[in-house]
């Protein structure tokens, strides 16, 4: 997933209902991967929060959303725009991959790359040369 999943607003107890939901939708994907996600996401979610305490669970639920990120995007605020909060392409990493205009006819040994077209496309393969994730 890349994008938006909360936007327009800093107010915690928005923050908390949109991470929390978007953590535990992606909590119950990801469970044969990490089964103790969903568990460390349903924690959060069986208490009630208040104040001080709602930022830090926010804080916490930030992490275990970062976890679930795809390979080279992470979690957090866009850089343009601090009430946008979602999943993002982490640009340094991408910059660290082997870039081609085309997909490649032999593949690069164990290495992940990465096609970027003229209009700024990203398409991000695995070194088996399956597709990670893309965005336009």
């Amino acid at each position: 997933m890349i994008g938006s999943i909360s936007h327009g607003t800093l107010r915690p107890e928005d923050l908390f209902e949109s991470f929390l939901e978007c953590a535990l939708r992606l909590a119950d994907e990801k469970q044969a991967d990490d089964p103790t996600l969903l568990e460390r996401v349903k924690d959060i979610e069986s208490y009630e929060y208040d104040g001080e305490e709602l930022s830090e669970v926010i804080c916490s639920l930030e992490d275990i959303l970062n976890e679930m990120a795809l390979p080279y995007t992470y979690f957090g605020a866009h850089v343009g725009d601090g009430s946008d909060f979602g999943f993002w392409p982490s640009m340094e990493a991408i910059d660290e991959l082997t870039k081609y205009d085309d997909f490649p006819e032999t593949l690069p040994a164990d290495d992940d790359f990465v096609m970027i077209n003229c209009h700024g496309n990203v398409s991000v393969y695995g070194a088996d040369g399956k597709l990670i994730w893309d965005c336009v």
